[in-house]
């Protein structure tokens, strides 16, 4: 083909796929910008938190009576109302019968606080952070090694305390550790 000089030349050669490079960065820019940026998705769980021992409740966390443990979904009741919430960070591999009997044996009949962190839905399903006595039943679970930590992008607020508690459990070979 013939083109008048090389300017010409170059901008129709490689003109459309610098265009598509370009965009391209740009498009993988943003997104890694707001994958990556503090607030999250905008959702804030933990606005004017109230202490509890060394743990801090969001003002949406309430109080209420847990009434069946089915599969990993743990009914509670408050106030006439039935949810059904999952726990963050827990993850049941092969031990899924054994770490919802255990939730079960634990947390049925009990008083409960349930609280949230920076996305309450996903998948539809509600996780939460479930307080026995003042104590994260999230972290139990994980220190006496009845279940595996699941790490989640958005969830992140008490990441450290339950990927503490599994690598104890881990050293001390407790539960799922014990080989």
């Amino acid at each position: 083909m013939y083109y008048e000089n090389k300017r010409t030349f170059y901008l129709k050669q490689y003109g459309p796929v610098a265009l598509i490079l370009v965009v391209a960065l740009i498009l993988i820019g943003s997104g890694i910008y707001i994958a990556l940026k503090p607030e999250g998705n905008g959702l804030s769980a933990n606005n004017n938190p109230i202490d509890v021992n060394s743990y801090k409740l969001s003002e949406e966390a309430y109080t209420a009576k847990v009434i069946e443990v089915n599969d990993l979904c743990i009914k509670v009741e408050a106030d006439s109302t039935v949810n059904e919430v999952y726990l963050i960070g827990i993850k049941a591999n092969k031990n899924r019968t054994i770490l919802s009997n255990q939730i079960a044996k634990d947390l049925i009949g009990k008083t409960v606080t349930v609280d949230f962190d920076n996305v309450k839905v996903e998948n539809g399903k509600v996780y939460s952070y479930i307080y026995v006595d003042q104590s994260l039943y999230n972290e139990t679970l994980l220190a006496k090694g009845y279940a595996e930590l699941r790490t989640e992008r958005q969830n992140i607020n008490k990441l450290d305390i339950l990927l503490a508690a599994q690598l104890d459990a881990k050293h001390e070979g407790l539960g799922i550790w014990s080989y």
